[in-house]
């Protein structure tokens, strides 16, 4: 059942991210876009899904989500967002704001590059002042201090590394700290 949900969702989105890849400037004036409305609208209605969503980790599909979002409003937005790949601030973020959408994070690590950048490197004393014990929550807690952030998975198969990146979730959050004083290289 839930499998068959999640299977749903992702077609739903997967349909969303066509018709806007493919090029269309309308609203739900064609007659494929109503009928996609109105299959998200259906789905909700029978309670074979509760939210709808899209999803991208590609920066060449940015303007497209951004379209998407400003356009369809889905529920929420699965995206790429790092310490190091801050790209979806200008535009998307803000976006998600306007529409209601929440923002769920993927590759919160930027695919372990931030841990390559800071091995070797001491978390600096100034992080203690938002309860940071570890890079890890560092990133993490730069990412959730953002005030359209809603949630960021990082995926890890470490048991030590989930209890670590849980630690982010407690404490205070400093976005605007971290924001004046992180820049890539200078950890």
């Amino acid at each position: 059942m839930i499998a068959g949900r999640i299977v749903t969702a992702l077609a739903l989105a997967a349909t969303m991210a066509l018709v806007s890849a493919c090029g269309r400037k309308a609203g739900l004036d064609t007659p494929y876009e109503a009928a996609v409305q109105a299959r998200k609208d259906a789905l909700k209605a029978k309670g074979i899904c509760r939210y709808t969503g899209i999803t991208t980790t590609f920066k060449s599909a940015y303007a497209a989500t951004e379209a998407i979002i400003k356009r369809e409003k889905p529920d929420f937005l699965l995206i790429d967002y790092a310490i190091d790949n801050r790209d979806v601030e200008a535009r998307i973020l803000p976006a998600c704001q306007d529409a209601g959408t929440a923002v769920l994070i993927a590759l919160p690590f930027g695919r372990g590059r931030l841990f390559r950048t800071a091995l070797g490197k001491q978390l600096p004393e100034w992080a203690a002042e938002f309860d940071c014990a570890s890079w890890g929550q560092f990133f993490l807690k730069f990412l959730l201090a953002h005030p359209a952030v809603h949630a960021v998975a990082p995926g890890t198969s470490k048991a030590q590394h989930m209890i670590d990146n849980l630690g982010a979730g407690r404490g205070r959050l400093r976005w605007w700290l971290a924001r004046a004083v992180w820049a890539p290289g200078s950890a």
